[in-house]
Formats: C-alpha cells, structure tokens, sequence
C-alpha cells in the first residue's frame, strides 16, 4: 500500500510541475542506430567506434598492440528534473579478465561510480540498471564509460541501448 501512494504522490506531483510550466521528465534513450547521440571520446590511446553487424549498432573499443590501454566514452550532458534517475544499458566483455568497465557520474559536486564484475567476461550482452541520485539542486547531469583492456587481440569492450530514465530502478 505504501508504494503505491508514493507512486500516486510522485504521479500527481509530476503532473502538477508539467501544468505549471515544468518540462515533463524526459526519457533519454541511444541505441547508436543513427548517429551517437552526443556521445564523444576525449583524447585517449584507444577509440570508440561505431560497429553494424548481426546485433545491431553499438560502440566499441578494441585492444591494439600490446600495452594495456583505457577508452573514453562521454555522454551528452543531460537535463534532468527528477533527483532519482536509472542509466539502463547493454555491455560486452570480450577477452582476457584484465578487461573491465566503469561509468562515472558527472555533474555538480556528486560523483559516483559503477564497475563491471569480471564474471560478466565473455558473456555476451549484459543488461546492467544502474541507480542514479542528484543533489537537490543539481538539473544536468553525465556520464563517463571507461574500458580498461590489456592489449591482447581479441580484448574489446561494447556498450549499446543506452537509456537515461526519470525514475529509480
């Protein structure tokens, strides 16, 4: 009973900040399929590119020579109006269990941070929900995916169907 007078106060509170001239909580989804939605690498030993092929369209980053190297991916800087957010998302490990992934959150002064566990290696696409919180006044937020690879051929990192969500997981 209790979860869903919240759900009904969050309902009618949202609906009272859209009447007032709010902007409605925005859905924010990337699935690369026509352009890469703001995402952008700074300048790091390794890229991000977009890949087709039978899954679809998606970035990744691949391991080149053999140093271990890190890829940078930055998302757009979101505008948000919800304090509690979800980042759902696919990933794709591939290779040795040096590989792994964070994504850190950007924006005012919180920053937190989420890493892949090294039994996702070489599972395929995994789908991760991710919890996201702001502070109280904060209304832009974004986010930073990191792939830590050894430089084994073969050692990649994917990321696809990113999708930012005004509310928790």
């Amino acid at each position: 009973m209790k979860l869903l007078v919240v759900v009904c106060v969050l309902a009618v509170a949202s609906t009272e900040m859209v009447m007032k001239g709010y902007p409605k909580p925005m859905t924010y989804i990337c699935n690369f399929s026509d352009d890469l939605c703001g995402f952008h690498s700074n300048i790091t030993k390794l890229e991000w590119t977009a890949v087709s092929d039978k899954d679809g369209r998606y970035l990744k980053t691949e391991a080149k020579g053999d140093l271990d190297k890190s890829a940078v991916a930055i998302s757009r800087c979101y505008s948000v109006t919800n304090h509690y957010l979800c980042l759902a998302f696919r990933y794709s490990i591939t290779g040795s269990s040096d590989n792994k992934m964070t994504i850190q959150q950007k924006g005012g002064d919180k920053s937190q941070v989420w890493s892949s566990a090294t039994s996702s290696l070489n599972k395929g696409w995994i789908e991760e929900k991710i919890a996201v919180s702001l502070l109280p006044l904060q209304r832009k937020t974004q986010f930073v995916f990191t792939a830590f690879l050894g430089g084994k051929p073969g050692n990649s990192v994917s990321i696809d169907d990113v999708t930012l969500i005004p509310s928790t997981c």
